[in-house]
């Protein structure tokens, strides 16, 4: 098995990965997270950035921890690659803070299976497009 990191960064350890469900893919995209009470109801908004995701779930991190962990649901928010609004529901499935300050939270996508997967496909399908487009210079 290739230890390397950046073998890890796209499927996390070798311990994660063995219980992972679907592989990682390593994405830095912007997103917006609310978070939702057990009745429905919206307790806070921030932005953070996707650093992970798979078929079944992301990772995010945050300048602030996202509340309430107990109830733990979310609503995800983002843009595709045609600037189209694309939404999905979680739940919070862990939340730690990192060495640098932020607060790392995997969420479980909680949307229909082709919700989830419009979701996962519009995320790394902008996360290239962005990737691709910062390679390409401007003539002058």
């Amino acid at each position: 098995m290739n230890n390397t990191p950046a073998a890890n960064r796209q499927t996390g350890s070798s311990a994660d990965h063995n219980r992972r469900a679907h592989p990682r893919v390593s994405i830095d995209n912007l997103i917006s997270v609310v978070s939702i009470d057990e009745n429905g109801n919206q307790i806070s908004q921030s932005m953070g950035r996707a650093l992970d995701v798979s078929r079944s779930g992301l990772r995010i991190e945050t300048p602030h921890p996202l509340q309430p962990l107990d109830a733990g649901l979310v609503s995800l928010l983002t843009v595709d690659p045609t600037n189209k609004l694309v939404r999905i529901s979680g739940k919070m499935v862990h939340s730690c803070r990192t060495d640098t300050g932020l607060y790392s939270t995997g969420i479980q996508l909680s949307g229909i299976e082709m919700a989830n997967k419009r979701f996962v496909v519009s995320l790394i399908q902008s996360f290239n497009l962005s990737k691709h487009s910062s390679r390409v210079k401007v003539a002058a």
